[in-house]
């Protein structure tokens, strides 16, 4: 034990010792740029494409030129950018270039500035110190890679500064091939991108351009033959979030003298077949399994679980290293290996319980695209395990810790393809994606609330986990402990209720065989803390299980796919006891759409209400060319998993019904009654007809609203109609303003509320207008919304404190005030205006007056005639006055 927490410690004070204390700088060599490089001349930058750059600095060249003579391989780099702004000047002053040293030597051949049209060479008195970084090292990988960085002084923007170097090498494990490869297309403005590779004449060597339309250039001189591609100013490929890794996005060129995937398996093979026999004690633990477990999968299991329990995950990656395992005995003997040597243990251990089995390399996140490559051993970052029982094969990951599963219950890796080194099997091989057995997830919630006042609320959570879930909730329970969870649970159900406290600490039941995790969560919240609002009257129940599982990119603009995570099944059911009668129950939900299926079933009886979401994703991802109507249903799901409840009534009825006090009977004139009655009517009729204007002006625009953008109307009907709704009209506007953007952007707001606080969100939706008008060249000056939001504010708070109707000098002033609401709303109206300007045929429909608005206008005229007729009773005016 103590030997091997030395090893570990010795190994972490290497890796910092060498990443703090320089090594010497000598060891980069420098020398003229070699005779087989072709010169290339700089580029001007794109003026246009200044606007596209980032970090300051825009790149004018990226050359890689690689040459090789049959043995060894020298790759020449230039990289040449010029500071186009302040924040350019720490990043291009760094020089940075990562190499092996034990097998790759690094020449300088020259770093320069030009500035002012003159060039200076800082190649001799630049000074390099090598560091010892290992990137890797906190997930038990070092490969003995160094970085020689140089600093350089006095860089100014303007500056162009030119670097050039190259790495020569001898293949310690593939002598006598080649292969190469390099990306073309990047996320930024670059002047010049070239690969050339340079062979002896007689090798037969093969290229492909993956996600490009692009031929190289083939010259033949001096016995050598050649092969150039070359992209100049090519257009930006921006980055898009959630994309399939094997996706190729940006577009690259790659060349290779292997001819078959098998001959990879032919060259690596004699080094997966062990030259020792295994240990006495390995040995002895292996035929306690046989014995124990006759069944051939159950043996895979038990040595399976030997090799991922026992044997620690450390990767020497350094020259050989990186492709020939170590023997199983030295693993054995030091308890440590990386995935090659772990992947050989356990097929030396299979086949010694007598279970066909081999190791095989992997890409883990971009296999599913080698079968589209041209054959490399470079396509491959992982060892894994393949074996069979005779009636199924399974593929084995022993790095992966916590596993559970038995025989066909053990999850396989999603790695898509599989290059096999049993040198009798079909080289390369699908890893087919294993189909769920039922939900990875099922969680159940369970309100239980009291009868008496003085009772807390109860809620009981049960949570099962399978499957690959189980998998990762095993791992982050052995990495931060129960306790953690608990603690990350209960902050979970504070946020949405407050005061929620533990009724017992969180109990977890693995069943490892089966792969099934069961955690039991119990909760109470107090009375005090329940009768607090939001808590009572929005009283939130969120089937979180199967939010935010989906992702939900920004489609415009998009051109890749989006990755889903297939296969995928999560449950959510709630239960509320003795609290929801005569509640409206929600409505089931059934749709499905090529990505995902959602169902919501709902069961209410009594003071009891059961609600069950299910969410399956049905594929592993889906083109961009469907993405907004996926996104529809993303926005659909959100909306459907969100149920708000109000237990106003529940507390009265704990409290004894209500208020008991009585009161005192009055008598009322008839007149008033009468008034009373004849103003009730007219608010109801004026509120029903509310309604349906609201509901036909929403649906009006339906079918031409996809191509409008916001919601243009004239500022003259704008104004009319504002006097004509009494000051709704205004909130109508902001009604469909927010609506259109929340279909355009598919986020999750609420635009109803947004409507309701209107005199909040005038200028946000002044500024999300005039940021698009400022794109079109015809936005407005920013003060123009500041001071048209400021003024509605307190318009809106004096219109809803003035005293209308009870006298002219109050009536006058609510319809001046209706009328500088109106105004103080143009600015808004006048920047959606001018977006639709190129296309006016929408904003000329809206202008149009209706039947709702006619009424509106007949409103503001009966209302205008009140007005003259109450100032001439009251001041004794007559019209022929004025």
């Amino acid at each position: 034990m103590y030997k091997q927490i030395f090893l570990r410690t010795a190994v972490v004070l290497a890796a910092l010792y060498a990443g703090c204390f320089p090594v010497r700088s000598s060891e980069v060599e420098r020398a003229q740029t070699p005779s087989w490089v072709e010169a290339t001349k700089l580029p001007d930058p794109n003026p246009q494409r200044f606007n596209q750059i980032k970090y300051g600095t825009y790149w004018l060249l990226s050359d890689r030129q690689v040459f090789w003579d049959g043995e060894t391989e020298t790759n020449y780099h230039r990289r040449a950018r010029k500071i186009i702004e302040r924040q350019g000047l720490e990043g291009a002053a760094s020089v940075d270039i990562d190499y092996d040293p034990s097998q790759e030597t690094l020449t300088l051949h020259h770093i320069r500035i030009l500035r002012d049209s003159n060039w200076t060479d800082l190649s001799d008195e630049v000074s390099f110190e090598l560091l010892r970084r290992e990137k890797e090292l906190e997930n038990g990988i070092v490969d003995g890679e160094l970085t020689a960085h140089a600093y350089l002084k006095d860089v100014r923007v303007g500056d162009i500064l030119d670097v050039a170097y190259s790495l020569a090498s001898v293949d310690p494990v593939f002598e006598g091939t080649f292969s190469a490869a390099k990306g073309m297309e990047s996320t930024v403005p670059l002047g010049i991108r070239r690969f050339r590779v340079t062979v002896p004449e007689g090798m037969d060597i093969g290229y492909k351009a993956h996600a490009l339309d692009i031929q190289p250039e083939v010259t033949v001189a001096g016995g050598f033959k050649t092969l150039s591609w070359a992209l100049t100013d090519p257009d930006p490929v921006p980055d898009e979030e959630d994309m399939p890794e094997a996706y190729p996005h940006w577009g690259y060129v790659e060349v290779s003298s292997w001819k078959r995937w098998h001959d990879i398996v032919d060259w690596l093979a004699p080094h997966y077949r062990p030259s020792s026999h295994l240990p006495v004690s390995l040995r002895e633990k292996l035929d306690a399994i046989a014995k124990n477990f006759p069944a051939p999968q159950d043996r895979m299991t038990e040595a399976l679980r030997l090799v991922q329990d026992t044997i620690r995950y450390v990767g020497i990656e350094i020259g050989v290293g990186g492709f020939i395992p170590r023997q199983p005995d030295e693993v054995i003997a030091k308890g440590y290996g990386d995935c090659k040597d772990k992947a050989l243990l356990l097929a030396v251990m299979l086949r010694y319980l007598g279970i066909d089995a081999s190791a095989a390399l992997v890409h883990t996140s971009t296999g599913l695209e080698i079968p589209d490559r041209l054959p490399t051993p470079y396509a491959f970052d992982h060892a894994i395990v393949r074996a069979s029982d005779g009636d199924r094969v399974f593929w084995l990951d022993p790095t992966m810790t916590h596993q559970g599963g038995r025989r066909t219950e053990i999850r396989q890796p999603d790695y898509g393809y599989a290059l096999d080194l049993d040198p009798e099997a079909e080289a390369l091989q699908e890893i087919p994606v294993q189909k769920l057995k039922g939900p990875e997830i099922k969680v159940s919630e369970s309100y239980s609330f009291p009868q008496r006042p003085d009772r807390p609320v109860r809620l009981d959570v049960t949570s099962i986990y399978t499957q690959d879930e189980a998998d990762s909730l095993r791992r982050r329970i052995a990495s931060k402990g129960t306790a953690s969870l608990g603690r990350s649970y209960l902050e979970y159900y504070n946020e949405k209720y407050p005061g929620m406290t533990p009724e017992r600490d969180l109990r977890v039941v693995d069943d490892l065989d089966s792969n099934r995790i069961r955690l039991i969560e119990a909760y109470t919240l107090p009375q005090d803390k329940f009768r607090q609002k939001p808590t009572l009257t929005d009283f939130i129940v969120r089937a979180d299980t199967i939010l935010n599982v989906l992702p939900d990119p920004k489609s415009y603009g998009r051109t890749a796919p989006v990755k889903l995570p297939y296969p995928g099944s999560f449950v959510h059911s709630i239960v509320i006891r003795e609290a929801v009668k005569g509640f409206r129950a929600p409505k089931d939900i059934d749709f499905t759409n090529d990505a995902f299926s959602l169902r919501r079933t709902t069961l209410s009886s009594g003071d009891t209400l059961n609600v069950k979401w299910q969410l399956d994703i049905l594929k592993p991802q889906i083109p961009a060319e469907a993405l907004e109507d996926y996104l529809q249903d993303i926005n659909r799901l959100n909306n459907s998993s969100v149920l708000y409840y109000d237990f106003s009534d529940l507390v009265s009825e704990l409290d004894g019904g209500g208020a008991t006090g009585q009161s005192e009977a009055t008598t009322m004139p008839t007149e008033k009654v009468i008034a009373t009655a004849a103003q009730i009517i007219t608010f109801l009729a004026f509120f029903a007809i509310l309604i349906f204007a609201l509901r036909y002006g929403l649906k009006a625009d339906w079918a031409y609203r996809e191509n409008a953008v916001f919601f243009p109307v004239s500022p003259i009907k704008f104004l009319l109609m504002t006097m004509g709704s009494f000051g709704l009209y205004p909130m109508f506007w902001m009604l469909k303003f927010w609506n259109w953007y929340k279909r355009a952007e598919m986020n999750g707001i609420r635009p109803a509320w947004r409507m309701i606080f209107g005199i909040f969100w005038l200028y946000p939706a002044f500024s999300k207008a005039n940021a698009r008008a400022r794109d079109a060249g015809v936005s407005l000056p920013p003060v123009w919304g500041i001071l048209g939001a400021v003024t509605f504010f307190f318009v809106s708070i004096f219109l809803n404190s003035v005293p209308v109707y009870q006298d002219t000098v109050g009536t006058f002033a609510f319809f001046a005030a209706l009328l500088l609401a109106g105004i103080s709303c143009l600015p808004a109206v006048i920047v959606v205006n001018r977006l639709n300007s190129a296309d006016p045929e929408y904003l000329k429909r809206n202008s149009r007056y209706n039947g709702w608005n006619i009424f509106a206008l007949v409103l503001l005229a009966i209302n205008v005639l009140v007005l003259g007729f109450q100032f001439q009773m009251e001041y004794g005016v007559s019209w022929a006055g004025f």
